[in-house]
């Protein structure tokens, strides 16, 4: 996949990114873009992140759903937070603009 890319900040119009990534998602079935976020973006996102986990905001990850939904360390050990509109700096907007248009 090298020469590939995917870039959410490169221009408004994002058809010839989303065509990449739609082939991807049907030949192999996943798509590794290592550049799709600036490194301005990327170092924003982790200070985010970290802000969120400072306040203890992560959850632990579960397996499931609904009332099904469980906690299994040794199936997840991972901790998450939702990314929501208007719940965090501007690049959590701007990732989720660019995912409303996929």
């Amino acid at each position: 996949m090298s020469g590939l890319s995917l870039s959410i900040a490169s221009s408004d119009d994002h058809s010839a990114a989303f065509e990449i990534l739609a082939d991807c998602l049907i030949e192999p079935g996943y798509g590794f873009f290592p550049q799709a976020l600036e490194a301005t973006e990327c170092h924003k996102l982790v200070a985010a992140l970290e802000a969120i986990e400072q306040k203890n905001a992560m959850q632990r990850a579960g397996v499931g759903r609904g009332e099904t939904r469980a906690l299994n360390s040794e199936i997840r050990s991972d901790s998450i937070h939702w990314i929501e509109r208007d719940q965090g700096p501007d690049l959590f907007n701007h990732w989720l603009d660019w995912t409303d248009q996929l």
